[in-house]
């Protein structure tokens, strides 16, 4: 039973779904994009070398007007590629297209002026030409289909009924083997770009599942201790508050751990808001959190000051109000990291104590 669907992606999408070329297809453009540079480049080269022996040999004299027309254009595409293309994907799509059908003109072009070397040109430019680049199927038939109408109506008349009707099928047949091979080829270079992608995304959730905290989707600790090794590297002045959610056992216990989450992820949601701008914010686990800001000891209490009281103004579906125990020490005079995480845990147990005393 033919599949309707599959017959479309191989028809418009190379063979991949209309999603999984949404997600390449700014990879294929580019690619896209390289390659017609690539290749007007090569027909810049090879048109000057053929006017340049169009001048001292004569079976190259009736298609000096074709090289010169075909250098023009050549020398505009490749301008183009390496300009307004690298900003507009609009652009590369008509470099594409013009690029395709100007060899393809190039090549009926040549058949009209010199029939002798008809099918060694038929073959080149009707076969090879279709898989230079990317590009879904309708759109190679489409050119295919232009290249045999426009060799019918300039060659009907001028090229010996016997031959002309040879050379003709042999268009024909050249045409579609190039479409199938560009199809082929097309299809398993945008298959290839897909698997690239998926590979790249699959890093990037292993990555993310290494270095950030699943529930809070904040760094966890082996992202601090990179982190802060490269922070110390600088050189740059640092505070880092240690922090301790509150109650979190207790709301666990007695609303349940779906409570016990919830108040885990507001308190990671108020440290991004007290703490706005700041790329390192960690959940080491439980109800452990740290903070390193860039700056000064001040500067990080006026943070958790704010953070204070968005904590207890909090309204969520299970819990409102809330307290985060904390405590912040400055690089500022230490040069042992150590000694800095001991001063920032010492003050956040001691405010952990007085809520404790408070709860009693």
């Amino acid at each position: 039973m033919l599949n309707s669907q599959k017959l479309y992606n191989d028809l418009f999408y190379m063979g991949v779904s209309k999603e999984e070329f949404n997600q390449v297809k700014d990879v294929v453009f580019e690619d896209n994009r390289r390659t017609v540079g690539a290749g007007s480049m090569c027909a810049i080269q090879f048109c000057v070398m053929s006017l340049l022996m169009s001048l001292r040999a004569s079976a190259y004299n009736a298609c000096r007007l074709v090289f010169i027309v075909s250098l023009i254009l050549s020398i505009a595409i490749f301008i183009t590629s390496q300009t307004i293309a690298r900003k507009n994907k609009r652009v590369i799509k008509l470099l594409v297209a013009t690029f395709s059908f100007m060899v393809l003109m190039a090549g009926i072009a040549i058949a009209y002026f010199q029939p002798d070397v008809r099918t060694a040109t038929m073959i080149a430019f009707t076969i090879i030409v279709p898989t230079l680049v990317i590009k879904n199927t309708f759109t190679d038939c489409v050119m295919e289909t232009i290249a045999i109408i426009v060799y019918a109506i300039l060659c009907r008349n001028v090229i010996e009924p016997e031959i002309y009707s040879w050379g003709f099928t042999n268009l024909i047949i050249f045409a579609i083997a190039g479409i199938l091979m560009s199809h082929v080829i097309s299809k398993e270079r945008c298959a290839g770009f897909v698997y690239a992608e998926s590979k790249k995304e699959l890093a990037n959730i292993q990555m993310k599942y290494a270095y950030y905290d699943q529930l809070t989707d904040l760094k966890n600790r082996r992202a601090f201790e990179e982190d802060l090794q490269k922070i110390e590297a600088q050189q740059v002045e640092f505070s880092l508050a240690m922090l301790d959610l509150n109650g979190l056992k207790q709301a666990n216990d007695t609303l349940g751990h779906d409570a016990g989450d919830e108040l885990i992820v507001a308190a990671a949601q108020c440290l991004k808001k007290a703490f706005e701008g700041n790329e390192y914010i960690y959940r080491f686990g439980g109800d452990e959190f740290c903070v390193i800001h860039i700056g000064t000891a001040n500067e990080a209490a006026e943070s958790l000051n704010t953070l204070d009281e968005l904590t207890a103004n909090w309204k969520g579906n299970l819990v409102n109000g809330f307290t985060i125990s904390h405590g912040v020490a400055s690089r500022n005079g230490h040069k042992d990291i150590s000694t800095i995480i001991k001063i920032a845990d010492e003050k956040m147990y001691e405010s952990k104590r007085d809520y404790y005393k408070r709860c009693v």
